[in-house]
């Protein structure tokens, strides 16, 4: 992006704003009313939540996963002193 592009592009978004909201001041003031004092709040998730293992516990079968019985890529070798 070169300099004539970057100041064509800050020329739109001050147009925008000014439209909007009439001057920079004031969307100045919005954009920290919105920061000091939100006003979204998140739903509460009211569905159980599925639970998931990690990695390298047994199964429903008690048979570890095979990536775990293969020894992996960083199991100690024997060979290797």
């Amino acid at each position: 992006m070169t300099a004539p592009d970057n100041t064509v592009a800050a020329q739109h978004l001050l147009a925008q704003v000014t439209r909007r909201f009439g001057d920079a001041d004031t969307f100045v003031a919005a954009l920290r009313r919105s920061l000091d004092d939100p006003t979204d709040r998140l739903p509460r998730i009211e569905e159980e939540i599925p639970h998931v293992s990690p990695p390298g516990h047994l199964d429903d079968t008690g048979i570890p996963p095979s990536s775990a019985s293969s020894g992996g890529r960083h199991a100690l070798r024997e060979d290797i002193i």
